[in-house]
């Protein structure tokens, strides 16, 4: 189990989920 996620990786991994909400949200 890894505790020491790189920061950079969390931001990508953050940014990656927030645009695909908001692709998820586009018909909207």
């Amino acid at each position: 189990m890894k505790l020491k996620i790189p920061f950079l990786e969390t931001i990508r991994t953050v940014t990656g989920l927030v645009d695909y909400l908001l692709k998820d949200r586009e018909w909207l």
